[in-house]
């Protein structure tokens, strides 16, 4: 058989064959990077992809599985079909359901094309022997039961289909929004199966156990992103920075692991998109901000501990000293009728996300540890107070007291 091999050599065929596997892995690499594979499948201090992430549902814990290609204890031994069947109906080799806080019912709707290039680069990455750990849910939700009843009511496999009516550029927003990037698996609330309300798409959401609350991205004005101008989207999905606010919890993560690394026209597409959706809540302004002047010479307790704690960064103004640190001053979680990612962040503090944009991080210290919860809520209802244009709803020391 050389002389075949000679042959193809010598038209360039064998060369062909080889160029299109490495496009495939590469096209592979990338679909990874958007689907945040490795963040949900990449224990800290492990081996990529070997899998032992505790993912905490309302439920009880589940265990991301290792997808490297290793034959006994990853996915060395599937086959392509093992794999799409996975993917697309939320069953493992076994046929065995898969819990749906891997996302299944996104990643039903990505083509088979794409998920083709997804197995091919999970073939090429490093074998690695780790056993999966087994998911530690309440009764009755570890039963296969519970899981059949919630695919009956809630699952159907199905692939993303076009819209005739919209732009090319609109249906690729429209396919790495609700099926790759699954955007709606955090910016779409849950009923208490933790089903998505459909009907409520990208509305907004509290992410379970970890308490962050994914804010409403459908372009309404007031409590959307209607207000974001599309540089503002830009840089905040591509630096985890805007002049809108900066990326918080587990939208710092998707960043730095995931929205980073897209493509310039997939980009243009998932703003264009974002962009286009019906917009979700309220279809008038909210009331303007009411609060009466503070008065200079018996400054409240909010003022005081802002001086003190939040000044040197924020500035006295809430104009902060950019890019290191965020403007208060139409910063949209300042904005949000919904408080709970400002009093998180003043409780626990974080850091920015790190980029190759922007691949320098600074942080914010936490205060949970000094101040109390009638001091936190003081803060934060003077910075709502006086930098927000709205009326926002004042925060109780009580509701400090559940997010801790």
């Amino acid at each position: 058989m050389k002389w075949f091999a000679a042959v193809l050599l010598a038209f360039g065929l064998v060369g062909s064959a080889c160029a299109a596997d490495a496009s495939l892995v590469q096209r592979g690499h990338y679909l990874t990077h958007l689907g945040d594979c490795r963040a949900c499948h990449t224990e800290p201090g492990r081996a990529a992809f070997s899998g032992g992430l505790p993912i905490g549902t309302p439920f009880g814990v589940v265990y991301s599985p290792n997808i490297t290609p290793d034959k006994k204890t990853g996915i060395g031994d599937w086959t392509f079909d093992d794999f799409y069947r996975a993917m697309h109906e939320g069953l493992d080799k076994n046929g065995d359901y898969l819990y749906p806080a891997f996302p299944y019912p996104s990643y039903t709707q990505l083509t088979r094309k794409d998920v083709k290039a997804i197995w091919a680069y999970l073939r090429t990455v490093q074998p690695v022997q780790r056993e999966n750990k087994p998911n530690t849910l309440r009764w009755p939700y570890s039963m296969d039961s519970a899981v059949r009843v919630w695919r009956a009511l809630y699952f159907k496999p199905h692939t993303f289909q076009p819209d005739p009516k919209a732009s090319a550029t609109l249906n690729r927003g429209a396919y790495l929004v609700r099926a790759l990037t699954h955007c709606g698996a955090c910016h779409t609330p849950r009923n208490g199966w933790g089903a998505l309300q459909t009907e409520a798409e990208l509305a907004g959401g509290t992410i379970p156990v970890e308490g962050w609350y994914a804010p409403n991205i459908t372009p309404n004005p007031y409590i959307g992103i209607g207000e974001w101008s599309p540089e503002a989207l830009k840089s905040f999905l591509t630096t985890g920075r805007s002049e809108r606010g900066d990326a918080l919890g587990q939208m710092r993560d998707v960043v730095e692991s995931s929205l980073q690394y897209l493509a310039p026209e997939d980009l243009t597409a998932v703003i264009a998109y974002l962009q286009d959706v019906p917009a979700i809540g309220p279809q008038q302004p909210i009331a303007a901000n009411t609060a009466p002047a503070i008065d200079p010479d018996k400054p409240p307790l909010g003022m005081t501990l802002y001086g003190k704690h939040c000044a040197g960064c924020h500035g006295d103004d809430g104009h902060a000293k950019r890019p290191w640190y965020p403007d208060l001053r139409d910063s949209a979680v300042v904005l949000s009728p919904n408080p709970t990612n400002l009093v998180l962040m003043i409780l626990r503090g974080g850091f920015q996300a790190a980029t190759e944009a922007q691949p320098y991080p600074y942080s914010m210290p936490p205060f949970g540890f000094k101040l109390s919860d009638k001091e936190i809520a003081a803060i934060a209802n003077y910075v709502r107070r006086n930098w927000s244009r709205r009326d926002v709803p004042q925060i109780q020391a009580g509701h400090i007291a559940t997010l801790r």
